[in-house]
């Protein structure tokens, strides 16, 4: 099989793909689709569409204008998504290093964008596969979403920050596993649920948030454990940012377990 193609898209059929991706990757109302129109327009005035696709199929996009943080030039990556059967296949982050060189071609050097806290996945390819840094929590930051994948909780987010010009893995901790647990987890009837806040481990170099290794499972079993976990890892990250920690690395589940981990350090903010 050949391999999944990434090209930019400036028109109305390929803006007119990811229209149709965001309805079918995340369930997207159409009131919350980003339209064709800012799509071309945004794509013809410093910002950037990137479509994947299997043949002529689209199975994938990334979305990114440019925008400002103070004084600096940046790509605000708005919008990454892949079809359900496309994941778990390094689509996103050949869409992620696709969006790098185009943003480095234009003389950019640092790429922003939101994610959620609780959806491992991404934050395993934001923060390991990437090298992405987060210290900025935002409670409840689009207010009421009625997509498919955020329907029901509080819209938080985390902020990546990825400097394109330091190496991945450059703020990555050999024994994480070794690190006390900010914020651990709980099992109650076989649902993991977030342990209590550890203020004692504010004060460490090294330090760990746990999350839910699959929060739509969460949410499917209780929607009661999904809300707790997200006021939990709120809480402990805020914290962990107040007192000079930063998100560097995500650890996935040892074999069997539930949760993944955050790894936090004392990154000199740059």
């Amino acid at each position: 099989m050949a391999e999944v193609g990434i090209r930019a898209v400036d028109d109305a059929t390929g803006c007119g793909h990811v229209e149709d991706l965001q309805r079918a990757a995340w369930g997207m109302a159409d009131v919350e689709v980003v339209p064709r129109g800012q799509l071309i327009t945004a794509a013809h005035f410093g910002g950037m569409v990137l479509v994947a696709y299997d043949g002529d199929r689209p199975v994938g996009f990334v979305y990114g204008f440019v925008g400002l943080d103070g004084d600096e030039t940046v790509l605000c990556s708005h919008m990454l998504g892949v079809l359900p059967e496309y994941r778990s296949r390094d689509l996103g982050r050949r869409l992620k290093l696709a969006q790098r060189d185009a943003a480095r071609e234009r003389g950019l050097r640092r790429v922003v964008w939101t994610f959620d806290p609780l959806e491992s996945r991404n934050a395993y390819l934001n923060l390991h596969k990437l090298g992405a840094v987060a210290a900025h929590y935002y409670v409840d930051r689009y207010g009421r979403m009625r997509d498919e994948l955020n329907r029901g909780l509080p819209t938080d987010r985390l902020l990546a920050d990825w400097r394109l010009d330091e190496p991945v893995g450059r703020h990555h901790v050999a024994d994480a596993a070794a690190a006390p647990a900010l914020a651990g987890a709980v099992d109650e009837g076989g649902l993991p649920r977030p342990g209590e806040l550890d203020r004692d481990a504010l004060d460490a170099p090294v330090a760990r948030v746990a999350l839910p290794a699959d929060v739509g499972a969460v949410k499917r079993a209780d929607a009661g454990a999904a809300l707790a976990w997200r006021l939990g890892v709120r809480e402990a990250l805020r914290a962990a940012f107040d007192a000079g920690l930063r998100a560097v690395d995500l650890s996935p589940p040892a074999a069997g377990a539930a949760v993944s981990w955050y790894v936090l350090t004392r990154v000199p903010p740059s």
